[in-house]
């Protein structure tokens, strides 16, 4: 069994006071956010073997705090540029190249993209649109990664910073 959960990274400043929408870092309540949705995860014992983050500041912010509140280390956060403002397809290409060792894996990213995966991935659950530090897990059943869009696909849930748990 292999499980991977979605994650749009945290709320974020409307710009970046350096400039680009790359460089747009958290806000207090998105850091607050991610500490949340940390232990949420944590609550339900869903801890990753790998971290994969986009490398905009903002995911990549989410991922460390992420890591931090489920102890573990930096080098299991791994950045990837193609995951900024990509399509779904970058998604499923990095999913298949992941190591079979890993069982759980966390996916740092942006919408439209992630929501957009998501919702091609746990058909027939239709997720209008995963807010900031939102977060969307199943499953499949599959000893490799590169055969997810073959395996039977479970959606486990999708929640949220103001998800009333």
């Amino acid at each position: 069994m292999k499980t991977i959960v979605l994650i749009r990274h945290a709320k974020t400043e409307s710009y970046a006071t350096t400039g680009g929408d790359f460089n747009r870092q958290l806000t207090a309540t998105g850091r607050q956010d991610a500490a949340m949705m940390a232990m949420r995860l944590k609550e339900k014992n869903i801890i990753p073997d790998i971290i994969v983050t986009s490398l905009a500041k903002r995911a990549a912010q989410t991922a460390a705090i992420i890591a931090e509140h489920l102890q573990l280390p930096a080098e299991r956060i791994e950045g990837l540029q193609m995951l900024y403002q990509c399509a779904p397809a970058a998604f499923a290409e990095k999913i298949a190249l992941l190591p079979d060792a890993a069982e759980t894996v966390f996916i740092i990213a942006h919408n439209p993209g992630i929501t957009d995966f998501a919702n091609n991935q746990i058909y027939p659950q239709d997720i209008p649109h995963i807010p900031t530090c939102g977060i969307v897990a199943f499953r499949f059943n599959a000893d490799r990664w590169q055969d997810m869009p073959a395996a039977n696909i479970s959606f486990l849930f999708f929640d949220y910073p103001k998800n009333i748990v």
